[in-house]
């Protein structure tokens, strides 16, 4: 078993760093209407902010929490270099 290269190394210190760094966004915003939104009284397109969070707003968020993970990793893993040895042996 060969050690990973630098370059993969990196790009797992960074899909960790953005994976913790989506996980705060998903608590924030999963905690921000049961916290706080009691307290706002803005209406938001006829209905009540908090109402909005929790029907519409946090899901919309989640989704493009995803969205942005997976073209993020993606894109960096587009920028590693091929290793030999991850490629299938030919028959």
């Amino acid at each position: 078993m060969s050690p990973q290269s630098a370059a993969h190394q990196q790009f797992n210190r960074k899909v960790r760093r953005l994976t913790w760094c989506c996980l705060c966004v998903w608590a924030v915003v999963t905690l921000m209407p049961i916290l706080g939104a009691r307290r706002v009284t803005t209406e938001l397109w006829g209905w009540p902010f908090n109402f909005w969070m929790a029907a519409q707003g946090c899901v919309l968020v989640y989704l493009a929490l995803v969205v942005y993970f997976a073209w993020q990793v993606n894109r960096w893993e587009a920028e590693l270099p091929d290793d030999e040895d991850s490629t299938a042996p030919q028959a």
